[in-house]
């Protein structure tokens, strides 16, 4: 995620009210087409429910779906990280010469 669309989540995160793409392009010192782009790719799938509302009012971000979008990236990475640590005990070795012996098979 570019700094410019971390910006616009931030914006609207401190925001009640809808704020429009002209607004918002403003503050961010980008074009409204950008902020329309920047909350497609926000957005993702079709399929889910959006993390920002576009109405003729303007934008909104649904705030109990960032908290709990945050909150998965969170536990992913705790995941990821306690499997890691058990798997490098288990072969009796240091997180730290597990993670060189992959790179060196990688790259």
């Amino acid at each position: 995620m570019n700094k410019k669309m971390e910006l616009l989540l931030d914006i609207l995160l401190q925001q009640d009210d809808y704020l429009t793409a002209s607004q918002l392009a403003q503050i961010i010192g980008v074009t409204e087409r950008s902020i329309r782009n920047y909350v497609r790719n926000l957005n993702g799938n079709q399929y889910q429910e959006p993390l920002i509302i576009a109405t003729n009012a303007g934008y909104k971000i649904q705030k109990a779906i960032y908290n709990e979008s945050v909150k998965n990236q969170l536990l992913d990475k705790d995941v990821t990280n306690i499997l890691f640590r058990q798997i490098t005990s288990l072969i009796r070795t240091s997180p730290e010469s597990f993670n060189g012996s992959l790179l060196m098979m990688y790259f």
